[in-house]
Parts: C-alpha cells; sequence; structure tokens
C-alpha cells in the first residue's frame, strides 16, 4: 500500500524506553531517526554557584563576593519547584522550558540536596575573594563533607570572571603611564610588568615581580612608585646593603622627583634617628636592609603604605627571625 510510516501517540515512559534501547535495534538493522536532542543530550543534574557578578565596595583578598546558587538540568536553569515538580512527575523524560529532556530522578534529588545545603551554607557566610579563588579548584568545599558527590559547581560573575581573566594574561590590562617626571623610555615587557602591578593594585592584591635579572625590575617598581606618588603616604623598600647605591643611582636618573630617605650605617647618622609620621607623610620611600629592620623597633612599628622587598629569597627560611620580622610589617601592600 505504500503506507510505511505510523505516527503513534505514546507515553513519555513509553518513548523514553524505547530511546533507551536505539542501541539494540540499530545493532539489529533497524535505521533509528533520532532528535538532536537526544543524540547530543547533557542533562545531568547539578548546581552552580555563580561568585562575583558585581564589584565589591571594598576590593582585596578579604573582599566579601556575592554568591548564588542556581540549579540546572543540563544547561536550562530550573528552579526548586521545577525540579521538585519533576520528580513527582517525571517518567524518565520531561518537557522543560518547550525542550524534552532526560531526567534522572536519583540525580535530580542528590542535586535538590546539594542546592539546598548551598543556598543554607550562602545565607549565614560572607565569602571572600580568597573563598572564591579557592572554590574555583576545590568546588566540594563549599558543602563540605554533606555534599560529597553532589554536582556542585563554581562560575564566575561578570566582575570576577573580568578580573581572572587580566589576572591571567596581563597583556589585557589597562596601561598604567607614569608621570612626565620618570625619566625612563619602558621596553613593552617593562610596561607589561608595570600594567600588572597597577592591576594589583587596584584590588588590594599583594605581587611577586620575577623578571630574570637584568630585565629591569627596578625599573618596572620605580615606575610603579612614581605613577602612585600621590595622595600616598612612605613606602619601605628592604634589600641587602650592597644594593644601597644602586637603588639610590637608579632613582637619581630615573625617578629623580620621589623623596626617599636611607636608613642604614653607612647613611648620615642624624638619618637613624626614628621618623615621625609627619616626616613619613613627606617621603616616598624610606630604603633600609633586612638587618636594620630587625634592629630598630621604629621601621616596625610604622605603618607603610607598600612594604617591598628586593632580593626577596632572604625571607624564605619561615622559621628565621629575619622572616617573622619582615612578615609583620605593618603595610597596606606588599
Amino acid at each position: 500500500t505504500g503506507d510505511l510510516f505510523h505516527p503513534l501517540s505514546w507515553s513519555s515512559r513509553q518513548a523514553y524506553a524505547f530511546l533507551k534501547d536505539i542501541p539494540l535495534f540499530e545493532r539489529s538493522g533497524v535505521l533509528c531517526r533520532i532528535p538532536n536532542w537526544w543524540t547530543a543530550r547533557a542533562t545531568q543534574a547539578r548546581v552552580d554557584v555563580r561568585i562575583g557578578e558585581a564589584r565589591p565596595s571594598y576590593v582585596g583578598m578579604d573582599a566579601i563576593l556575592s554568591a548564588t546558587p542556581r540549579l540546572y538540568l543540563g544547561d536550562t536553569q530550573i528552579s526548586v519547584e521545577d525540579a521538585r515538580k519533576l520528580l513527582r512527575q517525571s517518567e524518565g523524560l520531561a518537557l522543560l522550558k518547550n525542550r524534552w529532556v532526560e531526567v534522572d530522578p536519583e540525580k535530580l534529588k542528590q542535586a535538590l540536596a546539594a542546592y539546598d545545603q548551598a543556598k543554607k551554607l550562602l545565607d549565614g557566610e560572607e565569602l571572600t575573594l580568597r573563598d572564591a579563588l579557592r572554590l574555583q579548584l576545590h568546588p566540594g568545599e563549599l558543602l563540605g563533607a554533606s555534599g560529597e558527590g553532589a554536582p556542585v559547581g563554581i562560575s564566575k560573575g561578570e566582575w570576577l570572571d573580568a578580573v581572572t581573566r587580566k589576572l591571567l594574561d596581563p597583556r589585557l590590562v589597562t596601561a598604567l603611564k607614569p608621570p612626565a617626571s620618570f625619566k625612563a623610555q619602558l621596553r613593552p615587557y617593562q610596561q607589561q610588568g608595570l600594567n600588572w602591578l597597577g592591576l594589583l593594585d587596584s584590588l588590594h592584591l599583594g605581587a611577586c615581580l620575577a623578571d630574570d635579572m637584568g630585565l629591569g625590575k627596578t625599573i618596572q617598581l620605580l615606575g610603579f612608585l612614581s605613577a602612585l606618588k600621590q595622595p600616598r603616604s612612605a613606602s619601605l623598600l628592604v634589600l641587602p646593603a650592597s644594593l644601597i647605591a644602586n637603588w639610590e643611582s637608579e632613582i637619581a636618573r630615573f625617578a629623580p622627583e620621589l623623596s626617599f630617605r636611607v636608613v642604614h650605617p653607612g647613611a648620615q647618622a642624624s638619618l637613624l634617628k626614628p621618623l615621625s609620621q609627619a616626616a613619613l607623610d613627606k617621603l616616598d620611600l624610606v630604603i633600609t636592609t633586612y638587618t636594620m629592620v630587625q634592629k630598630y623597633d621604629w621601621l616596625q612599628q610604622r605603618s607603610w603604605e607598600y612594604a617591598i622587598l628586593d632580593e626577596a629569597q632572604a625571607i624564605k627560611n619561615p622559621g628565621t627571625k629575619q622572616t617573622r620580622t619582615i612578615k609583620g610589617l605593618k603595610a597596606k601592600n606588599r
């Protein structure tokens, strides 16, 4: 008769049973034309916690970020009410927002429990930038032992995503321009390092500038200090005594507008006296050595804009008095 195809009206249970048996039919020589949503399905129920949608009022490792848990079935966000309705009604397939999706009741129950746990925890906790960076590596920490096996993921909101991309690729960072008084002509990679220091400063994050010897870390740092000159208070530069003359020379050559004082026995005796806060406010930089920081309490007690270490491997051993003293310095950033 030529009557080859008959449309059949199936329940979702019957359709689901047929779809699961497709591999058997195809091995038996039956050609099956399958809708794309089934062959490309990725409908695992999961929880996603979106962190850092908007810029926090204060930026730094302790900045408080927004954190919102969301429930997904595949790539479709669903409400808790949707999830519970699916658990009551689903027979393996469900029509969700005009799309058929596969529903695994057990996985959906796990995701719903994980969502409830995440929401409970986040309602009573303040999530910091430090927490957010750690949770991206270990999302399960959000739920602790109670979330074992739960499908939980962390996604970055618009602000946190932009910050993360810039931290990973300094080429995306807005250029930081030193004032005209800064005399050095920066090479492209030095300008990139300066931009990166500026980004970290805006985020109140510390930095380790680790270019190879001879590539101009000193120049980058002087450019950074020149760009921050006003209205900041004095920064403290700690270094081996053998490098004092080099820094003095580099400042005179590239950043003559920087006001600084050297605190070291090689300087005038009068310069070893404690500096008042008023005197510090007139300086951009105080240069001293690792030994002097341990010797003079006033260097440890003052609050600095930046604590800067040259040859920072001098504090690589956490057990030494020198390391403990340097790490105890009071500074807005390091």
